[in-house]
């Protein structure tokens, strides 16, 4: 994560040495969203777990948990009974289950104006028509650097708002370099008095410039979106980001170096893959694909340029037809593995950006939830997943991968999403009070209090003593989904058994100096008792100026 803000902890309780008193054993279940459609893709309802293989690591596996959303449940709970008398009723799916929470997170800097207008349009409908009660939404604008438009809510009215303020833009930002590039090379080749060696030279230099420009361009782009995933970790229910733009190349510059060789013929020794091939951002690529599995997050691309267009939009002069395909794809091959590698659904090469709206809300409203316990509940890292149907006449669409978090981690993902989202599930009564920011330089230094219930776990321990402990994990956002590191402090906690009652009579104190940027700053808490993993949150806002 990009660091924000650094963390000074003035803490207000004294350590002691504490024996490992309890051994918690807990049950972990992997849930799998699974997609069924025919041929036509036209949703399959009604299937059971016994219609479904799942295999981790190429191992088959289970089913222990099993249920299925259809579009009526998005609204209510399903209250129909199985179709045959010796099959019991399918159980409904859960509550948190039917929760859609859903990030459209718009390349703002790439789309070009005039289908930048239809894509506002086309995502104004669909906020309008698809969001329900329960669901949240989100919207992320990124023009080479991330814009929060409005944080998740549950207020279509104030999404709608969101979108009707995002201001028109002239020009399409991205290409309007690769196109005086392409000209500036051209003029060179046509220039008399320039030797042929000197165009080659002068072209070759600009246009290896601008691949080294994409190239950290697109970087910045790639890691705004893992951000983005990483802050829905979490949450519970359905998670869906849908991404639309026209430029995320797997090897920035293809284009222009197969310009290059269109241009000067075979001056060039190697081939345009092979030069851009250094720059490539497949493994980056597919990292954050891995990442929204991890956070069970399912990506939706929508590719907004469209192939048979083949002329610019600020150079007038055609674009070869090659050299468009090649563009074209460049994309494409990025945004289909983000969706192939998330379950999700690849949409490219159509003007009617309201059917690409619609297929994907057709996906959220009807999907599988499989689950299994793993063998192995101690080894981190990614696992591969793989899901199949019986029937061979449908298709199947899950995750490829997912990674087993140890409760660490589960517990920095729900503070990191306890910053964009209100809903966190607290279990204990966490109390967060926050001083006045004092200017530090820079920066600023911005005093906290987390007030801790007193109904903290202690067991007896050695020497007529009581112990336990909490552990404070602290986070700080801000509008533009930014974080600093996550901070834990563990708070163990000895006393005497004789002064136990004294301890119970008013809450813990925990004290911290945040030192924070200037601007708006979100400051995430959660405490989880050592013993019994009880957890709370709590959050604040300051504004450091």
């Amino acid at each position: 994560m990009r660091r924000l803000a650094s963390l000074s902890l003035l803490l207000a309780l004294s350590a002691g040495a504490q024996e490992k008193l309890v051994e918690s054993i807990e049950v972990h279940v992997v849930n799998v969203d699974v997609v069924v459609t025919d041929r036509a893709g036209n949703p399959v309802p009604g299937l059971t777990k016994n219609d479904f293989e799942l295999f981790e690591n190429g191992k088959p596996q289970s089913i222990t948990n099993f249920y299925e959303v259809r579009p009526d449940d998005i609204a209510a709970p399903r209250t129909t009974a199985a179709t045959a008398a010796s099959e019991p009723a399918p159980e409904p799916p859960p509550h948190e289950a039917r929760a859609r929470h859903i990030v459209v997170f718009i390349d703002d800097y790439s789309v070009e104006p005039r289908t930048r207008v239809q894509l506002l349009a086309s995502l104004h409908k669909f906020v309008a028509k698809e969001l329900r009660e329960g669901d949240e939404a989100t919207i992320v604008n990124w023009a080479r650097s991330t814009h929060v438009l409005v944080p998740f809510t549950s207020d279509k009215n104030a999404l709608l708002a969101a979108i009707d303020k995002i201001e028109p833009r002239a020009a399409i930002q991205a290409r309007t370099e690769d196109a005086r590039i392409r000209n500036l090379c051209a003029e060179a080749a046509s220039v008399r008095g320039l030797s042929r060696a000197q165009a080659v030279g002068d072209c070759e230099m600009m246009i290896s410039s601008r691949a080294d420009e994409l190239w950290a361009l697109e970087r910045d782009l790639i890691e705004a979106m893992r951000l983005t995933v990483t802050s829905l970790g979490g949450i519970e229910g359905k998670k869906a980001m849908v991404i639309a733009g026209a430029h995320l190349p797997e090897l920035p510059g293809l284009d222009l170096f197969q310009f290059f060789n269109d241009t000067f013929g075979t001056s060039r020794k190697n081939s345009p893959y092979l030069t851009a091939s250094h720059r490539t951002q497949r493994l980056s690529i597919e990292n954050v694909a891995r990442e929204a599995n991890a956070n069970g997050v399912t990506l939706y691309t929508i590719d907004t340029n469209d192939s048979r267009n083949t002329s610019s939009a600020e150079n007038r002069d055609p674009v070869s037809l090659e050299d468009s395909f090649i563009e074209f794809t460049n994309t494409k091959v990025s945004y289909d593995n983000l969706a192939r590698i998330t379950g999700g659904i690849s949409l490219a090469n159509t003007t009617n950006l309201d059917l690409a709206f619609d297929t994907v809300a057709r996906d959220l409203t009807s999907w599988y939830s499989l689950g299994y316990r793993p063998a192995d509940d101690k080894t981190t890292g990614n696992r591969n997943l793989s899901v199949k149907v019986k029937n061979p006449a449908y298709r199947v669409r899950a995750r490829e991968t997912y990674a087993f978090k140890s409760h660490d981690e589960e517990v920095s993902d729900r503070v990191l999403a306890n910053i964009v989202h209100e809903g966190m599930k607290s279990q204990w009564p966490i109390g967060l009070h926050t001083g006045a920011p004092s200017k530090n330089g820079r920066n600023y230094l911005v005093p906290i209090e987390v007030t801790v219930p007193p109904t903290v776990t202690l067991l007896p321990a050695t020497g007529g003593k009581l112990a336990g402990g909490f552990d404070v994990y602290i986070v700080v956002g801000n509008d533009d989904g930014k974080t600093s590191n996550i901070t834990k402090r563990p708070q163990p906690i000895t006393i005497p058994s004789q002064i136990e009652k004294a301890i119970r009579a008013k809450p813990l104190i925990f004290n911290a100096t945040l030192m924070v940027r200037p601007g708006k700053n979100t400051i995430s808490i959660g405490v989880v008792d050592e013993i019994s993993n009880t957890i709370g949150f709590a959050r604040a806002t300051i504004v450091a100026r």
